[in-house]
């Protein structure tokens, strides 16, 4: 509809109204009480949207998708009949302090899929009747309770999800708040009453201060929901960074709608920044969301991104979130965590990324400890956790010189090399044990190639005859052939 749009732009003032065949429904809705308007089962809504669809096919059939749509002058002129009208409507109801006919205009624009600044002159309006109308709007929507309810027959699930929402809003608990949430969105999602939408869009075009007093005083989480779902995602944005957000329900839905509806676009780094503001607002008033968040949005690469900005720029609670860590060896993981090392390490402070490293790295082996410890671990395959850049950061810190280097990749061989004087319940056992071993020296070997160390002349021998040892093959890799692990520790080394 672009060029469609374009089209009606350019020929607007060059149409005059001749048809009055719209006047008897403006007639009809202007005698209705506000209320009723709003009410989503309005008759005279459907139907003046079907007067509009009967007398504007082109926009019917675009709007339900056909292809390959070619629109004429009738076309044109039609539209623009209905949208001089709208502007009638919109002038007429300032002036008369009537804002049923300033909802129709906004319906009429709507349809026609126009933004309010192209179409309605309101720098034109005086401040005063602005005032009138705006009072209206605000009342209006200061009363208006929206939300979902359950039908009589509804399902004892359905039923459930309700109590567990009741119960999440007198705890301030958002796990059972989101439990429901996310069922209404798997279900037939959030229906936003289009009068509603119309007029909280309208508010916020007004005076988007006026729309941040009404927002931060509703309490119900489904009632914040509709009011948000009304504005796009940089308005939200700029809600986090024009005002103080301390209710904790609007911080997580903003940062919730940011990621959920870009969750297969990679969100540019400005957008990331942003969002990142409403995470730390999030923190700063409430604890604990570390658990919630990465439930939440575990999948969302962006998220990853998000809460590596974040940290960066709040590094107090870095100890806070290595305390929640907990490890993983999945491929996906490991990726999203690169995105996290990657932007919190952008243009931050050297001693956070050590600090934070160094934190990782104590864990991590705290970790690896306590899997040689578990006699019920089985491991067949070299371990590379999701934060393995951190740690692989650490290291290139902590091995400083070429002979440090050294002496423990050759401390590390001798243990593998040990397990074989070592007694095991089962092969279970010593398996785990060499994967271990092997693990550390696989990750040396990238420390050997990123900082340049090489192997000494009188460690080389017992290193390559390790490395080429086929019965550490054929015992833990089932073959003679060289694995791929092996390949790659070589290649590093240099070997």
């Amino acid at each position: 509809m672009k060029d469609f749009k374009k089209n009606i732009l350019m020929k607007l003032d060059d149409f005059s109204i001749k048809e009055e065949n719209f006047d008897y429904i403006i007639e009809k809705f202007n005698k209705m009480e506000i209320e009723d308007i709003f009410n989503r089962e309005n008759k005279v809504i459907r139907e003046i949207y079907e007067l509009l669809n009967e007398e504007n096919p082109y926009v019917y059939k675009s709007k339900r998708g056909y292809n390959k749509l070619e629109f004429n002058r009738v076309d044109i002129k039609t539209a623009i009949k209905y949208i001089k009208k709208s502007q009638e409507c919109f002038s007429k109801g300032f002036s008369e302090n009537n804002l049923n006919l300033i909802l129709l205009s906004l319906m009429i624009i709507d349809y026609f899929n126009f933004e309010i600044k192209e179409i309605l002159k309101v720098k034109l309006i005086d401040e005063q009747e602005k005032n009138i109308i705006k009072e209206k709007l605000i009342n209006i929507l200061e009363s208006l309770e929206i939300g979902v309810e359950l039908l009589e027959d509804a399902y004892y699930s359905d039923r459930k999800f309700m109590e567990n929402y009741k119960q999440g809003i007198k705890e301030n608990n958002l796990q059972k708040i989101y439990e429901f949430i996310n069922a209404i969105e798997r279900g037939r999602g959030f229906d936003l009453p289009l009068i509603f939408r119309l007029a909280v869009e309208f508010l916020y075009f007004l005076n988007p201060d006026e729309y941040y007093k009404i927002l931060v005083n509703k309490e119900e989480p489904v009632e914040i929901i509709y009011f948000l779902l009304c504005l796009t995602q940089e308005q939200k944005l700029l809600l986090v960074n024009n005002y103080s957000l301390n209710n904790k329900f609007i911080l997580f839905e903003i940062l919730r709608e940011s990621l959920k509806n870009n969750e297969k676009i990679d969100l540019k780094d400005d957008i990331i920044n942003e969002i990142s503001k409403c995470l730390e607002q999030l923190f700063n008033n409430y604890s604990g969301l570390y658990r919630l968040l990465f439930n939440k949005f575990n999948k969302n690469s962006d998220f990853y991104k998000v809460f590596g900005t974040f940290l960066k720029n709040n590094p107090k609670y870095i100890d806070s979130y290595v305390q929640f860590i907990e490890f993983s060896e999945h491929n996906f993981h490991r990726k999203k965590y690169s995105q996290f090392y990657k932007y919190f390490c952008n243009t931050s402070n050297e001693s956070n990324i050590k600090k934070l490293s160094h934190k990782i790295y104590r864990k991590y082996r705290k970790y690896i400890e306590n899997l040689f410890n578990d006699d019920d671990i089985f491991l067949n395959k070299i371990l590379i956790v999701n934060h393995v850049d951190f740690i692989f950061y650490h290291l290139c810190n902590k091995i400083s010189t070429k002979e440090k280097f050294n002496e423990i990749i050759v401390d590390k061989i001798k243990k593998v090399n040990g397990l074989f004087n070592n007694w095991y319940k089962n092969k279970a056992q010593m398996q785990k044990e060499f994967f271990l071993y092997l693990t550390d020296i696989y990750l040396l070997s990238f420390v050997s190639l990123e900082k340049q160390y090489k192997i000494n002349e009188d460690s080389l021998d017992s290193i390559n005859y390790f490395l080429k040892d086929k019965r550490y093959w054929l015992l833990f890799f089932n073959g003679t052939d060289m694995p791929d692990g092996y390949r790659k520790i070589i290649e590093n080394l240099g070997i």
